[in-house]
């Protein structure tokens, strides 16, 4: 509820969000997401939704605001360590890579990543 009630660039100085440890489950994780795409952050640099059980669904949100790219800066960082992320997780991701561009990084230890996914995202 709280992200849904931020306006276009509220927090135009937030370079670092850092949201770990808690239960806000992949819902929580699209909510927080959701008002990056629109921009609220536009010099953030450093997002951590570690130790949080997002599972793929979790990791299919944040791809999807790292893929829109513009709303975001290009040399952005994110961990998503012990996320319970597996390879449908790591293949959004790696696909969301190939439009954020060269400077944004993933930190993904640690998560049930297996063959396939860790493929995708190195491809």
């Amino acid at each position: 509820e709280l992200a849904a009630g931020l306006e276009d660039s509220a927090l135009p100085a937030l370079e670092s969000l850092n949201v770990a440890a808690n239960r806000y489950g992949a819902r929580g994780v699209e909510a927080v997401c959701g008002v990056f795409r629109r921009g609220v952050a536009p010099r953030l640099q450093n997002l951590s939704f570690a130790f949080m059980p997002i599972g793929d669904a979790g990791a299919a949100a944040v791809a999807a605001a790292v893929a829109t790219g513009a709303a975001l800066p290009p040399r952005l960082a994110v961990t998503m360590v012990l996320c319970d992320v597996g390879d449908e997780g790591a293949r959004s991701i790696a696909a969301a890579l190939s439009l954020a561009g060269p400077g944004c990084r993933f930190q993904l230890m640690f998560n049930r990543i297996g063959v396939a996914g860790k493929s995708a995202v190195l491809a």
